[in-house]
């Protein structure tokens, strides 16, 4: 599902590890050959999210944005699936770069890690 990846990849950003090698860290894991499988991923990025160690560094809407996309409401639980997206996700997300940036069309994000220079 789309937006369990958008979970996993919200993590990986956030946490800045990618979920193959949290992947290596857990037993179910080890010496799999399909470690690419998007249930494996997001299997890895909810027992990532559970461990509150971890995650103590992400900012409250951040975990509850990225709690949403790893276990997403059923259809049957909302009337509009896209309604809800928008409210338990892109709402949130928005808000939150309104907090730290001001007005979202004008944000310009510099990044952490320096460019590599290609020859």
């Amino acid at each position: 599902m789309p937006i369990r990846a958008f979970g996993v990849m919200l993590m990986e950003i956030e946490l800045r590890v990618p979920m193959n090698e949290e992947m290596e860290r857990l037993p179910e894991f080890g010496g799999m050959d399909n470690k690419h499988d998007h249930s494996n991923h997001a299997y890895t990025a909810q027992m990532l999210f559970e461990d509150e160690e971890r995650m103590e560094s992400v900012p409250n809407p951040l975990k509850a944005v990225i709690g949403t996309c790893l276990k997403p409401p059923s259809i049957s639980e909302r009337p509009s699936m896209r309604l809800a997206i928008h409210s338990d996700i892109v709402t949130p997300i928005e808000s939150m770069l309104k907090q730290l940036f001001g007005t979202p069309d004008t944000i310009l994000l510099k990044p952490t890690v320096p460019a590599l220079e290609y020859r």
